[in-house]
């Protein structure tokens, strides 16, 4: 079972927006997905109260909960858990980091996110998991863009960045993803290109020695 870790410091970078895009890409191909959502304010279990499809999978965690939830997860089956964490509690995103196998760090292009990315690095790093770096609502063409993915670069392994779309809210009001409005528009392909890097580390960890 791979268990992806969406941790940031920073609010308002799309963690939930991310988490719930990539376990409905997930469960689009076959996967038996689950999201946890660690943060208090519970956007992930409200946004599934909201979709009539059954899956992905959605439970509320606590860092006291997390570790049962995901043995639980394995005995039923589940291949890939996506955690959702609040940015204001750090001992969510380090109960997080430590029991994922790959962290993704949203990282709006901004310069306060730039200058709050070493708290959540501090978390990251001890850890040794392998980690992405994805850039979130950028603006196409904009010098903020660039340069905070040429920022990034200095930090870690870059994924995909992720535009500033008004599709991705809307398409969680009534419980959806922006891929399943949109299954051709540049959202989605956003979201299976940081899907397709994340099954990259999935890959690795299969192919290790046991």
């Amino acid at each position: 079972m791979l268990i992806v870790g969406i941790i940031s410091r920073k609010g308002g970078v799309g963690k939930t927006t991310l988490a719930a895009a990539l376990g409905v890409e997930a469960a689009s191909r076959g996967r038996k997905a689950l999201l946890l959502d660690l943060d208090p304010q519970g956007s992930l279990v409200e946004w599934s109260e909201a979709r009539e499809a059954d899956s992905p999978g959605v439970a509320p965690a606590t860092t006291d909960t997390l570790s049962r939830l995901l043995d639980g997860a394995k005995r039923q089956g589940f291949d890939i858990v996506f955690i959702d964490t609040p940015p204001s509690i750090a001992s969510s995103a380090k109960a997080a980091a430590a029991i994922s196998d790959v962290i993704v760090i949203p990282v709006k292009a901004s310069p306060n996110d730039m200058r709050t990315l070493p708290k959540t690095m501090e978390i990251v790093r001890p850890t040794g998991k392998p980690y992405l770096l994805t850039l979130t609502q950028t603006i196409a063409k904009a010098r903020l863009t660039a340069e905070s993915l040429a920022l990034l670069s200095e930090v870690g392994p870059v994924a995909p960045a992720i535009g500033n779309r008004a599709l991705y809210p809307a398409a969680m009001i009534d419980g959806r993803s922006a891929q399943e409005i949109d299954p051709g528009g540049p959202a989605a392909l956003e979201i299976r290109a940081l899907y397709a890097q994340i099954l990259h580390h999935e890959n690795q960890k299969t192919s290790k020695p046991k």
